[in-house]
């Protein structure tokens, strides 16, 4: 039997034992249905984060913080008016980074606590006047967005539907890619996440690996050290970040669970909800191992057997929600805007490729600048497209830096519940999708259920991705995303009341690992036209639209990709006016900077000079390594006098 031939057979018999081996007393199956929560749950009243100034940062004293004070007159009036107890710095260590032109300095962020509960709005409004703060800003609430289907279908539809086993051909997914779950936390010593060495009982360094990413210095560190000195003691699979649980009253009245810790950060990202631990199957549920289910990006075991060892993409477990109980709505996954900002910042600083995200959101909490350290480091950002069935884009849908990912079921329709709009990237499998989970009320035991919903369309969008990625590990983010968008399957045709609405189609696993390279488009984002001081350059380039017969024109072009500037490309433009010419810049600096001289003559003798009028600079063509030009004729004008 060929190889090919053996691997799709084997992958048969994985499946069909699984029908078997999810009744044992390995792995059991959870039942019952959890209905659709609110996708925004109000702002925390005990909490807000704020951006200093570095001029009022360079003045704070640390030494205050613990008092809930900053050492700034005017900080500490209204810190001691609205009784803060506690500040910290939201993102520890952090340096700043580069993104689309902008400095991005997590540096400035602070998270302000309060001994009682405050008025939101108000508080808000009277840090964000006062001097010294650039942005004050409250701590968003909200659900993950998926809801568990009692319905039991014991084999993985979505599989077949977007080409896996033909994928699994060409590319199983690979240790060096790690995917960061930032949800309500992951069963990271589930079977098939962590290896057959992992267990409910010993859940520790020495027992859990599989597919899960673990943190090396940490790992084989002392035990109650920073050996990696990040700030998080012993964090050598993740981190929770829940260091204090909030339960809206109003108008669900959500109150605590029992048995479930959300009161202090530590190193235990352990999932209670279900709902993390269901998206990380999604993406690397070990594959092959005769035991549970296949993720996308699972690896493949040679042996076919359970191993302590997985070879898939790995998964970072990120907690940043918690559960909760309404009883409207019974038991509901909420997510702190502000804990997955500092998610964003952890999986930035540990290597995390890919960010799957599967709850509503809102630029909240520090959210956006964390979002854009983490694409500016080079990642990918997936967000579910939300569970209400209309045209409506929350924060993160709304970027067009992210990719957001529609539901359809198993005849490539839009699911029901499912968001939709010009602003969907692609579309994934959301309905009855089957995938390991925690059950709190039996906790020793792995299980796995059915869920719906945009949340589990998400990781598997995402973990294509990691398959392309994979293949293909010197590319870049923009490289991916773009090879990923250009192999989905239009389902337009299928979806006529939603054409144009469900992005580039559904995603296509094996046309997006056997297709050859895609370039990622570059293009000119900004135009400018002006003279240097001195007739050396370097003398200091100052902007203008005006020239006089004998200067020398100086058009200037910055190159840049979805993911930032382009350095040394170089852009063809052509001049019109009084007179036309071809003109190319000189290669673009690190900050995608380019430039193009004309000099112009005054009249002397027989020659008439340069003639004068309106000109225009149009590009015509960008050159650049591993990028094709986007095609955007962008152009400026200037008056030659």
């Amino acid at each position: 039997m060929g190889e090919k031939v053996m691997k799709r057979f084997l992958l048969f018999l994985v499946l069909m034992l699984c029908l078997v081996s999810w009744v044992s007393a390995e792995v059991r199956v959870a039942s019952g249905v959890r209905p659709p929560a609110p996708t925004f749950d109000g702002y925390r009243t005990d909490s807000l984060v704020l951006r200093l100034s570095p001029e009022t940062l360079a003045r704070v004293n640390r030494q205050a913080f613990v008092r809930g004070r900053f050492g700034v007159e005017a900080l500490d009036r209204l810190a001691e008016r609205h009784r803060a107890a506690a500040v910290r710095p939201q993102f520890p260590g952090a340096k700043p980074r580069t993104y689309q032109g902008r400095v991005v300095d997590l540096g400035q962020w602070h998270r302000l606590t309060f001994a009682a509960e405050i008025d939101v709005p108000a508080v808000v409004a009277d840090f964000q006047a006062a001097p010294g703060v650039l942005e004050a800003q409250p701590i968003g609430i909200h659900s993950v967005t998926a809801v568990p289907n009692d319905q039991y279908y014991v084999n993985q539809w979505h599989h077949p539907v977007i080409n896996a086993p033909q994928a699994w051909e060409v590319e199983v997914g690979r240790a060096q890619v790690t995917v960061a779950i930032l949800d309500t936390g992951v069963r990271y010593f589930h079977k098939d996440l962590g290896g057959s060495e992992a267990s409910y009982d010993d859940p520790g360094p020495t027992k859990v690996a599989g597919n899960m990413w673990t943190n090396d210095l940490e790992k084989a560190g002392s035990p109650g050290t920073d050996d990696d000195g990040n700030g998080k003691v012993d964090d050598w699979v993740g981190w929770d970040f829940v260091e204090a649980a909030y339960f809206p009253r109003w108008p669900y009245r959500f109150v605590p669970m029992d048995g479930e810790d959300n009161t202090a950060a530590d190193n235990d990202p352990r999932d209670f909800n279900g709902h993390g631990t269901h998206c990380a199957g999604i993406v690397a549920a070990i594959t092959n191992n005769n035991s549970g289910l296949a993720g996308v990006a699972g690896g493949w075991l040679a042996g076919g057997l359970p191993a302590p060892a997985g070879n898939g993409v790995r998964i970072m477990p990120l907690r940043i929600g918690w559960s909760t109980r309404s009883p409207l709505l019974g038991e509901v996954g909420l997510v702190d805007m502000a804990y997955a900002a500092e998610a964003f910042y952890y999986a930035a600083q540990n290597g995390a490729k890919i960010a799957s995200c599967s709850w509503g959101n809102s630029n909240s909490g520090g959210l956006g600048a964390a979002v854009d350290y983490f694409l500016a480091g080079g990642g990918l950002i997936f967000v579910a497209a939300g569970n209400d069935g209309k045209d409506k884009a929350n924060y993160l849908c709304s970027r067009a830096d992210i990719i957001k990912v529609a539901a359809t079921d198993q005849n490539d329709l839009k699911a029901g519940f499912s968001n939709y709009g010009a602003w969907v990237s692609l579309s994934a499998p959301g309905v009855a999708i089957w995938s390991l989970v925690h059950n709190h009320s039996d906790p020793e035991n792995d299980y796995l259920a059915a869920y719906s919903g945009t949340s589990m369309a998400t990781p598997m969008a995402a973990a294509v991705a990691a398959l392309i990625w994979s293949r293909n590990q010197s590319w870049t983010a923009a490289q991916v995303s773009e090879r990923l968008l250009t192999s989905c399957d239009n389902i337009d045709a299928l979806n006529p009341g939603y054409a144009g609405k469900l992005g580039a189609g559904r995603i296509n696993a094996a046309a997006a690992v056997s297709a050859g390279p895609v370039e990622p488009q570059a293009g000119v984002e900004q135009m400018l036209t002006g003279r240097y001081k001195t007739k050396l350059r370097g003398g200091g380039f100052v902007a203008a639209a005006t020239f006089n017969l004998g200067d020398t024109v100086i058009i200037r072009t910055r190159v840049v990709e979805p993911s930032g500037p382009v350095a040394g490309a170089t852009v063809d433009l052509a001049l019109s006016g009084p007179q036309s010419l071809a003109l190319t810049t000189a290669a673009t600096n690190a900050d995608g900077w380019g430039e193009a001289a004309f000099p112009t003559a005054k009249p002397k003798g027989g020659n008439p000079g340069t003639p004068t009028g309106t000109y225009t600079a149009t590009v015509t063509g960008v050159t650049a390594s591993g990028y094709q030009w986007d095609g955007v004729a962008q152009s400026t004008s200037f008056l030659l006098q």
